[in-house]
């Protein structure tokens, strides 16, 4: 442990937004040394205190991840769509959930657990988020194959085909233009 204490000024300490979650670094240090000291131990009580289990583990931790074996919370049960965003909505409802910062400074929206699917309607943010993605997907697949295509000419037929100027005049439409993301 450290021979030296930080101290924080009140300023800093008014103007934080909330109390931090260890009250001190001697506090930080006894935490640090639990799972080195008493590691099932310390698993255990974390994990009961940070997930919820349908139903309650018998054994924290067995074997070892050098070995390839390694399994912690055994016997547990998880459901975890309750650990996404359920949990977090019934335990903490006022908590903001998502802060949506537009170009604008004066349409920001800060959205707490219960207002969030009722105004962000998450079917419809889904949709969009899956259709940007596969739009992306088709997209690269597009520029794929006008690459390939490109490729099949060598470039010495395309030199006989065209002039250096009319190459140079072509931009993205010339043979030997390639598509990236």
């Amino acid at each position: 442990m450290p021979s030296y204490i930080i101290h924080v000024g009140p300023d800093w300490r008014a103007s934080h937004p909330s109390l931090p979650h260890l009250a001190s670094l001697f506090e930080h240090h006894a935490l640090y040394e639990q799972p080195s000291n008493h590691p099932s131990q310390f698993w255990s009580e974390q994990a009961r205190q940070l997930l919820g289990f349908d139903k309650d583990f018998h054994t924290p931790h067995i074997g070892s991840p050098a070995n390839g074996n390694s399994a912690r919370f055994l016997g547990g049960k998880l459901n975890a769509s309750i650990h996404c965003v359920d949990r977090h909505a019934v335990e903490v409802p006022d908590r903001i959930a998502l802060i949506y910062e537009p170009d604008s400074p004066t349409d920001a929206s800060h959205q707490t657990q219960p207002s969030g699917p009722s105004e962000l309607g998450y079917g419809k943010s889904f949709t969009f988020a899956s259709a940007g993605i596969v739009g992306v997907f088709v997209l690269q697949f597009a520029l794929y194959t006008l690459n390939e295509e490109r490729k099949r000419l060598s470039e010495d037929e395309v030199r006989q085909m065209y002039t250096e100027d009319e190459l140079e005049g072509m931009e993205e439409k010339s043979p030997f233009f390639r598509y990236t993301l």
